[in-house]
């Protein structure tokens, strides 16, 4: 048993120490079987009866093998089974024991009740009433059942008997003491549980999912979430209180609402004045009148002394903060936290330690380590230093952003790896490699079989030294130190010779230095290429040509007299630059899609037309859209590719235009101004002659609030006398004042009296001179109908809508009927007397001598006696325990 269990009471308050003691919350019993009692093992402890209906106690000392098994949610167990045997019992006689008690399928299952006490006509006098002897195997064995509240079963080999004694009021100051409750009914192979033949409605658990002593359903790892819903279920008002250890596992504990609550993963018993401060996972326990409770939005909470709180101390989350030498660090997500700025920086809402002497030369780098920022960054603000500077650290992100922190001077970032500008490099953008152990070949690295720095490219997908080979056309050939190109698949020196047209070699010596098409010319022996062809410049009187066949033109180039646009030859003096056929002047002009214009309309295009683009600067600002550019405006923006401004009084609607308005704004497809119209279910209204801003939409019209009431979409004008405030809606037929006026189904009454005037019907009457009875049967044939005090002001009672004298006549079912009893009542259209029974969901349940009967009221489907009992989610309760006695038998 750990820590983590039902703590009974706290100790000394003086201390401030909520220890308490073990309790358990719930009482598991099981089934007999056809083959006898099902028992499964518990540790060793000590169990006991509360007297809660009214039966003796015998306390047994339960000893056992200690041999037990966790049972987790998913089956899984570890160790032995679930069951103690004794040390003559061998394995394999534990297996045909389990075989023939049919449990071991993992997915068997076995009912089991939850009940705090025991049943109602047994006794525990003697030792034979609290155990039983039942076969398993081929011996029999002594079982004493002891349920815990919360669904532990406990069984034994052997009990032993001792002496009646009460229960402390508090416990010694452990957590390891348990209290449970002994089952007294003697059980056989030929009865259900209890004397009685009956078997309480319970919780249904799987064999693999039966609660280890201590409450504790199961240990979860924390990748895998409990599946609780799979063979094993809880009563209504039972629940689970988890804890979450520091391993990362969880555990959780089976307790009653009713009794107990849950606080910081730890069940405690209903106290009078015991409260949890923060949630059921990370709260703790307060006594309010001595406490205080300091808490956080997430659920922690933590009590402290009153007599600590002061004018310079308060709460920062679940903890004190005491002002001036302490601050709170208030962030996002998780509770703040107190810190002494002398000491530490406030990084999100957690406290950290500096790292220099004074605490303004560190900052936060994440919400977990600081950085002195003089000398050292965190350029990934996740909690990794680099100690560098600021200006020189850069973030390496990961595609799936996780960063690395590196020095942009002398460090390379390649995809979330960071290595040395010297020795590294990046493949496609993707991986790194290192100079002389790898390659990269078409966007993946090749790795060397020897280091070799001069490896550094690739030929068809295999590293090779440039300095020594060269690829031509995916062959890899030797280049004698001298051929380092290719042309075609033949390599060459480009010192020597020319490729033309990528595959004709030519020998710059002998036969040109620039290319024609597929041939070499030499330009400076007075030729010239002109569209593939080598021309004579002194034949063809020019040393550059325009157009094509026909109107092919020659000029000279070098004197500038000419200049040829998209094949037109035209004056240089027109313009030092081509707008389509035509030359233009840039200074002067700018060409936006073939056409020329003036440079003063913009000096950029957008999508065929020059505009200007705008600063940030600017107050007035132009827009580039689909349709052409727009402005300038204040806040320009675009409509279906037009320009519009946004604070200019326009408005765009579904593609269209509108305005200009003062407050404009859309209805459905079409712009209007708020200040003088409304939007009514898609329809444009104008407002109200005076209504102003107080026009409001009624329905498909509009109404001045200001001396209106719309009523179910019906617009009402308030009479002058009444103020607006105060008026209200009488159906929609007519306004009203709720405080001098009644509004009976649509009708106004003006009241004679301000609080006994009430409504019957569409009448109103004074409920002192007059009764009001109404059928709940059928209110539209059987009208609501007034009458006088014809029987007296207390006698006089109704039946649905009729009126009876209730010292001679009784109602049932709206059936008026002599009285047969001197409090008759009715209980599903039948009489009873209700001095000496009670009507609980259509039951007569009767009630006892000892029980006044003015106290004997329903919880659930049982009578209890309201005072000594409580009743909490239909069940009933006794001293803060569960109680099965009824106010037949108390």
């Amino acid at each position: 048993m750990d820590n983590s269990t039902v703590h009974e009471d706290f100790d000394d308050m003086k201390n401030d120490e909520l220890n308490s003691t073990v309790e358990y919350v719930g009482t598991v019993t099981p089934q007999t079987t056809a083959d006898g009692v099902i028992s499964t093992d518990a540790p060793t402890h000590t169990t006991y009866q509360d007297d809660t209906a009214a039966l003796n106690t015998t306390i047994h000392e339960v000893k056992q093998e200690p041999s037990t098994t966790e049972i987790d949610l998913s089956g899984t167990t570890t160790g032995m089974q679930n069951y103690t045997v004794t040390e003559e019992q061998t394995a394999t006689e534990q297996t045909n024991t389990l075989a023939n008690e049919n449990i071991l399928d993992g997915d068997a299952t076995m009912r089991y009740e939850l009940a705090d006490e025991a049943e109602q006509n047994t006794t525990t006098d003697s030792p034979q009433n609290a155990t039983t002897e039942a076969p398993l195997g081929d011996e029999k064995q002594n079982t004493t059942r002891a349920g815990v509240d919360g669904g532990t079963i406990n069984s034994t080999n052997e009990t032993e008997t001792k002496p009646k004694r009460k229960r402390k009021r508090k416990q010694m100051n452990t957590t390891a003491i348990t209290e449970a409750t002994t089952a007294e009914s003697t059980t056989t192979t030929d009865k259900t549980v209890g004397d009685s033949g009956k078997v309480k409605p319970g919780v249904l658990f799987s064999i693999k999912d039966i609660i280890k002593p201590g409450n504790v359903v199961s240990t979860i790892k924390p990748t895998k979430a409990p599946e609780l819903d799979k063979g094993i279920y809880f009563q209504a008002g039972y629940s689970l209180c988890e804890r979450y250890n520091d391993d990362g596992t969880t555990k959780q504990y089976l307790y009653d609402e009713c009794t107990s609550f849950c606080c910081g993963g730890t069940v405690y018993r209903n106290k009078t004045g015991l409260d949890c401060c923060g949630s059921r996972v990370f709260g703790s326990p307060i006594w309010p009148r001595y406490q205080r409770c300091c808490e956080w939005w997430t659920g922690h909470g933590r009590a402290h002394p009153k007599s600590t709180i002061r004018s310079t101390v308060s709460c920062c989350g679940a903890d004190l903060v005491f002002w001036g030498v302490q601050q709170c660090c208030y962030g996002e997500g998780s509770p703040p936290q107190v810190y002494d700025k002398r000491r530490h920086i406030c990084c999100g809402s957690k406290r950290v330690s500096t790292r220099t002497m004074f605490p303004w030369q560190s900052k936060c780098c994440g919400e977990g380590t600081s950085y002195d920022h003089r000398l050292q960054s965190c350029p990934c603000s996740d909690g990794q230093v680099l100690n560098v500077p600021e200006v020189v650290a850069g973030c390496c992100f990961t595609p799936d952003g996780l960063g690395k922190p590196y020095n942009i001077k002398y460090d390379l970032c390649c995809n979330g790896q960071v290595g040395k500008l010297q020795t590294h490099f990046c493949c496609g953008n993707l991986t790194l490699g290192k100079f002389g152990h790898q390659v990269c070949c078409d966007g993946k690295l090749k790795d060397l079989a020897t280091p070799n720095d001069q490896m550094t490219e690739c030929c068809a997908g295999e590293p090779y030294d440039p300095e020594a080979q060269v690829c031509c056309d995916n062959i890899l050939m030797d280049n004698n130190g001298t051929s380092s190109e290719c042309c075609g698949k033949t390599p060459f020196d480009p010192r020597y010779s020319i490729c033309c047209d990528q595959f004709s070699l030519w020998s710059k010596e002998l036969q040109g230095t620039e290319c024609c098409g597929s041939f070499a010319f030499f330009p400076d022996h007075g030729l010239f290429c002109c569209d593939g062809e080598t021309q004579v410049a002194e034949f063809v009187k020019g040393d550059a040509c325009c157009g094509f066949g026909a109107e092919r033109h020659y000029y000279y180039k070098t004197n500038a007299e000419f200049i040829c646009c998209d094949g037109v030859l035209g004056f240089a003096s027109s313009g030092d630059s081509c707008c389509g056929e035509y030359p233009f002047d840039t200074r002067n002009g700018i060409c936006c899609n073939g056409e020329v214009f003036d440079r003063t309309l913009g000096d950029t295009c957008c999508n065929g037309s020059p505009y200007f683009v705008s600063k940030g600067t600017d107050r007035l600002k132009s827009i580039c859209c689909e349709l052409g550019p727009g402005g300038p405006f204040i806040q320009p923006s675009c409509c279906n590719g037009m320009a519009y401004d946004l604070n200019g009084g326009q408005v765009c609607c579904q593609g269209d235009i509108f305005g200009i308005y003062r407050q404009p704004a859309c209805c459905v497809d079409v712009g209007y101004d708020v200040t003088t119209h409304q939007c009514c279910t898609g329809q444009i209204r104008k407002n109200p002659e005076g209504g102003g801003g107080r026009s409001r939409c009624c329905g498909d019209s509009v109404y001045d609030t200001g001396k209106q009431l719309c009523c179910n979409d019906v617009i009402i004008d308030v009479p002058e006398h009444l103020p607006i405030q105060k008026a209200q809606c009488c159906e929609q037929f007519d306004v009203y004042d709720p405080v001098n006026q009644l509004c009976c189904t649509g009708l106004v009454y003006n009241k004679t009296h301000r609080y006994a005037s009430k409504c019957c019907g569409e009448m109103m009457y004074d409920l002192r001179h007059q009764k009001c009875c109404e059928s709940e049967v059928d209110d539209i044939t059987n009208p609501p109908v007034l009458y006088e005090f014809d029987y007296g002001r207390k006698p006089s009672k109704c039946c649905g809508n009729q009126l009876y004298d209730a010292k001679v006549d009784y109602c049932c079912e709206e059936i008026i009927s002599p009285k047969i009893h001197e409090d008759t009542e009715c209980c599903m259209g039948f009489p009873f007397d209700r001095r000496k029974q009670v009507c609980c969901e259509g039951q007569l349940q009767e009630i006892g001598d000892r029980v006044p009967w003015t106290k004997a009221e329903c919880c659930g489907r049982e009578c209890y006696y309201r005072g000594p009992q409580r009743c909490c989610m239909s069940r009933i309760y006794e001293n803060n325990r569960r109680s099965y006695r009824t106010c037949s038998v108390f």
